[in-house]
């Protein structure tokens, strides 16, 4: 397994530091866990230590079930990986058909030193038919609003 480390501050492990792994490498996740952090803990430095595991799903989860199971796995093998981490983290986007209407969420499982262990999601924004007919082809979300361009009121309904 290989691991990087890369966070808001790379530090020694010190009293005023805590120790982040993070079950992906991927780098939009890895952003977005820097910045909750900034917000969750500013007066600590944290260390985010990154590492590539299965989320256990398909690339692209098609329900919350889905995508909150993907999280939990990143999240367990996050913290068997390193498990002097004070908290492990696992982040799986998804998609939910919910009354006639497809939305996207993002849920994140987080296991602090003990063992416990905590589920969160983002809101939900609701897709266009263009992204929801490429995804039940078979693509990624990121995929494809990466590939296409695709402009914001492309990609939600408002």
């Amino acid at each position: 397994v290989s691991t990087q480390s890369t966070g808001v501050d790379n530090m020694d492990n010190d009293a005023t530091g805590l120790k982040i792994a993070v079950g992906t490498f991927n780098k939009s996740k890895l952003e977005a866990t820097e910045e909750a952090l900034k917000l969750l803990f500013p007066n600590f430095k944290c260390t985010l230590l990154p590492v590539e595991v299965s989320s256990g799903v398909s690339p692209q989860p098609m329900s919350d079930t889905e995508a909150m199971s993907g999280a939990i796995s990143r999240a367990k093998q996050a913290k068997a990986t390193f498990e002097g981490a004070d908290f492990a983290l696992g982040i799986e986007g998804g998609v939910q058909y919910l009354v006639d209407r497809w939305f996207q969420a993002c849920w994140v499982a987080v296991i602090d030193k003990q063992g416990s262990l905590g589920i969160g999601s983002s809101p939900r924004l609701e897709l266009s038919s263009t992204i929801i007919n490429q995804l039940q082809s078979g693509k990624e979300l990121a995929q494809v609003t990466k590939k296409n361009s695709f402009l914001f009121e492309q990609v939600f309904i408002f």
